[in-house]
Order: C-alpha cells, then structure tokens, then sequence
C-alpha cells in the first residue's frame, strides 16, 4: 500500500480529475457523502485564533491562522520555519521569518470554508447516525470498536472517550462521518487504526465542545472541532486540525498522507522450460519460479504450488501450476509447467550385412532360414519369403565355400542313395508275374 504525503497530493488530484472527466472510474461509496472543504483542505493546521507550540514539531503540509494581530508572532507562538514541510499563511501579522506569507484574501476565504464544512458535518445537514449501531456507540466511551463507513452521532451524552485501539475500516473511497455533541478526548499511548484501504482524508469527526490527543497518541481523520485542539507530547494525526478557535501543539508529528490502494498484481516468472519431455524412469526436479511486486518486493517465497505430481513411473502428461498473491491481495497471473513423461522406446534391432568377402554377393535369399553363418559361428534364422539387408558384417569366403560344398556333397550322397533305392525296389518288382515295366533304363 503505498503513501502520498500533502507535497504530491495536487499531482494526485489532477490525475482523478483526469480520470473522471473521461469517465475512466466508476466508483461508488458506502457511507455519507464526503465533506467539502474547499480551500480550507489545502492546510493540515488552521485556526482562527492562533497556533502555539512547543518544538519541536514536524508539520508536513500548510498551516495558516486569520488571528488579528498586526506586528507580533503570536499568530504562531514556538514555531520555527525548519518545522515545516510547507508553506506557513497570515491574516496580517508578522510570523516565523523568513517564511511566513501574508495573504488575509487566502486566509480569509480558507477559514470561511472551515467553517461551511463543520455546518456541512453536523445535523441536520448530514443526517445524525440512528439505531444501536450509529447512535451514542457504548455510550461515548470506545474501546477496541471496529466502524465501518457511515454516520456516528452521540448527544445524549455528547462526550466521546477514546480508552483503547479502535479502527475504521473501509474502501479508498468510503466515507465516514463522526458527530460529536460534546467533547472528545484520545487517551494516552492510544490509537485510531485504518483498516482496508480506509483514507484519513474521507473521515471528518466534526466535534463541538474541545479535542484533546492524549500524550504519545495517533489519531486519524479530519477534526472539525468549534472551539480548540490540543495535541499533548508526542501525539500525532494522519489528517488535518481545523479548528474555529486556537491548536496548541508539544513536540508533535502533523501529516496527512494519501494512501493509494495498491492494484497492481505481483508478476510470476518460471524458471526453465514451459514444456518438458521425459521417459519412464528418468528422474525429475522442478526448476520453480520466482515472484516480484512493486510494493511487497520479492515474494517467490509465497508462491504455492499446484496442480499434478509428477509421477516419472508413469506414463502421463503432468502440469503444474504457479500461483501468488501480494500483501494486498492482488493475484498474479498463473504459469505453468507441463511435464510429459514417455514409455521407454524399444530399439529395432539392425541385423549385419553378410556379403561374400566384400564382393556384393549375397548369400541370404528371401527363401533362406539357417545358412548364414556370421565369424562368431552364431546361426542367423530369418522367416521365409523376407528379404534380408543386415548391415555391415562381413563373412570370411574360405569358411562359407567350404560349407556350401559339403551341403552339395551332402545332397548329392542324398541323391546317389534314392537312386540306389529305387533301382533295388523296381528290381524286386520285375519279379512280380503280370506286372509290365517297360520304358525304364538307367543312366
């Protein structure tokens, strides 16, 4: 969430004017409407009776006064120029030198805004809060209330005492508005929070009887106050003291700061590749991402990471998915990883060429089985009609004619013997009466 003190909050304001004349934001808000200050918003202190203090303090933003009184430092007793952040108005007196400006026509209508303001917060021009929940809250004595955008009016009685935290808590853009028909007091070492994405800017406590920030308090919100403001040591405000009488400050911290709600999503980088490829039983380490956001810096450590386990035992196609917020909740945009993870691929094995000693002859014909003999003497058995291209493997030629001779010698004994069978039985068979054998004659 980042701040904007009261130095860039012109550039700030220009740039919603901006937006809005081209009719870029559409924003609604709960609560009532806002208060105008008019010129009166361009000072974090401003009195019409005086500012004293008791340095030092530090005041970031303008202060102003209309005290009346010609020739004299009263107008800002105890405050010197290196106090301020800012710019430092007179009615007509004399002031802190050398930076004191005299301007009553400034002045003059800035105070008549205050005033227009404090009428605007009070009944009956914003209606009074009504019911439990809005009227007399615990009776005037708060501690540890959480106020959501609206109005809160006590009168009966009309005194508020803040004795412990409490927080306001809402959207940049909600209002809230506190009526206080009496007194109010901070106690000591307590502290008004801001929830959300709450603005100090849209809470105005319009309080008709004295303010008074305890010593070492914070206090948050526009204080409307019709009579004076006392801020005791070391109390501080996110916001702006007007006040129709004096402000008394003592060693105190004044600023008002613009928070501007942080929507700009942290951006998520993956490390390594988007797309692997593995196979079964190959091991696997994700490589991660990291995270980076304009405000929060490096947040890869809050990346939560989802979406499938990969499981290298098994085939599949595995993503992963990247995901982060930022403080504010803003998400990043999702990456992610897919994992594809094969079965292992079985070779095709490439049987050797046999060739007869380099010479382009081939013994394996599509109708051999068992005669190709490689130099290991291992048999090489290939099916029947397939045409056989084995490589480079060569046979030794003395080795494979001597087998091819004994196969033919082999077939010719084979041969010779069913000859000689066939001569014995066509022999007995002359023996036989009535039996012919004509046309035979061995060759």
């Amino acid at each position: 969430m980042k701040k904007m003190n009261m130095k860039s909050f012109g550039a700030m304001l220009a740039l919603f004017l901006a937006f809005v004349l081209i009719g870029s934001i559409a924003v609604r808000a709960d609560g009532p409407t806002v208060i105008d200050l008019g010129t009166a918003g361009d000072f974090v202190i401003l009195t019409k009776t005086g500012i004293t203090n008791v340095p030092s303090s530090n005041i970031t933003g303008n202060i102003g006064t209309s005290l009346d009184e010609a020739n004299t430092n009263t107008s800002f007793a105890g405050i010197t120029c290196g106090e301020i952040t800012g710019l430092i108005y007179s009615f007509n007196s004399t002031g802190p030198l050398p930076c004191v400006l005299i301007d009553a026509t400034l002045i003059g209508t800035a105070v008549g805004d205050m005033e227009a303001a404090y009428t605007q917060a009070s009944a009956p021009a914003t209606p009074a809060g009504v019911g439990a929940t809005n009227l007399n809250v615990n009776a005037g004595t708060l501690n540890g209330q959480n106020f959501v955008p609206g109005t809160y009016t006590w009168d009966t009685p009309g005194d508020v005492t803040i004795m412990g935290d409490i927080t306001i808590t809402g959207s940049a853009t909600d209002v809230w508005v506190f009526q206080v028909n009496g007194t109010l007091d901070l106690a000591a070492d307590k502290n008004i929070i801001l929830g959300g994405d709450a603005q100090a800017s849209n809470i105005f406590w319009q309080v008709s009887g004295a303010v008074t920030l305890g010593a070492n308090s914070h206090f948050e919100g526009n204080i409307l106050a019709q009579t004076s403001i006392a801020l005791l040591n070391g109390a501080s405000i996110n916001g702006r003291l007007l006040a129709q009488s004096a402000v008394a400050l003592d060693q105190n911290t004044i600023d008002l700061s613009i928070i501007i709600p942080d929507t700009t999503a942290p951006v998520l980088t993956l490390l390594g590749s988007t797309s692997i490829d593995l196979t079964v039983g190959d091991s696997y380490t994700d490589a991660g991402a990291t995270a980076n956001d304009d405000i929060d810096g490096d947040i890869t450590l809050n990346i939560v990471i989802g979406g499938d386990v990969v499981d290298t035992a098994t085939v599949g196609t595995y993503v992963i998915t990247y995901n982060v917020q930022d403080a504010a909740g803003n998400p990043a945009i999702e990456v992610t990883r897919t994992v594809n993870v094969s079965a292992v691929p079985v070779p095709t094995p490439t049987p050797p060429a046999v060739s007869h000693g380099g010479g382009g002859i081939t013994y394996c014909s599509a109708t051999v089985t068992t005669f190709c003999r490689p130099l290991s003497g291992q048999i090489i058995t290939f099916p029947s009609g397939v045409g056989q291209v084995l490589g480079a493997a060569t046979i030794n030629t003395p080795v494979l004619d001597a087998q091819i001779a004994s196969i033919k010698s082999q077939l010719v004994t084979l041969i010779q013997q069913l000859i000689n069978k066939l001569q014995a039985q066509t022999v007995a068979m002359q023996s036989v009466p009535g039996f012919p054998i004509t046309g035979f004659s061995q060759q």
